[in-house]
């Protein structure tokens, strides 16, 4: 005999696909926490089904209407993430800061290096963040910077040659 299809009503239908979109389309974790949450058995399967077929048109319908509210809770988990890393960056410094000062680091040079990695890219993250430049660009040509560089005394550039009379005959 065949399995049949549970039926599902039009707020348990619902209720899936915004759980859904609150999962960023995670249909394993959607399921688990509408089991868990809203007592609503629906398999993983069933809902990548509704979302990509069945009910897709609703599916897409909720993911814009609630597109601000998920990239702010997304935003907000990626600063999180990022505090989470410089704090644990910061213990991983002063460790490896003390195994140097006890001479317990075998490979100085690369710590060091590794430092320096380190100490780069939270110059640039930080200048980034705080709308400072991360790069110098420069779009002068050479005789620009040259001439430049005479203005401040660095150097000084050759007088420019002047004929006292041109070259070849002239028409009168």
């Amino acid at each position: 005999m065949a399995a049949t299809t549970p039926k599902f009503t039009e707020e348990e239908i619902t209720a899936s696909l915004l759980m859904l979109v609150a999962f960023a389309g995670n249909a394993s974790r959607a399921s688990a926490a509408l089991k868990s949450e809203k007592g609503i058995s629906v398999n993983s399967v069933t809902l990548g089904k509704w979302a990509k077929d069945r009910h897709s048109q609703r599916y897409q319908e909720f993911r814009e209407k609630y597109q601000e509210k998920l990239e702010a809770q997304l935003i907000a988990e990626y600063r999180d993430v990022a505090m989470l890393a410089v704090e644990t960056q910061r213990i991983a410094i002063e460790r490896a800061r003390e195994a140097l000062e006890a001479g317990n680091d075998k490979d100085p040079s690369r710590t060091a290096a590794n430092l320096s990695t380190v100490a780069d890219k939270s110059t640039r993250d930080m200048l980034s963040l705080s709308g400072r430049p991360t790069s110098i660009r420069e779009d002068r040509n050479v005789g620009e910077i040259l001439r430049s560089l005479a203005a401040k005394g660095v150097l000084q550039l050759p007088e420019p040659a002047v004929d006292a009379e041109p070259d070849g005959p002239t028409a009168d």
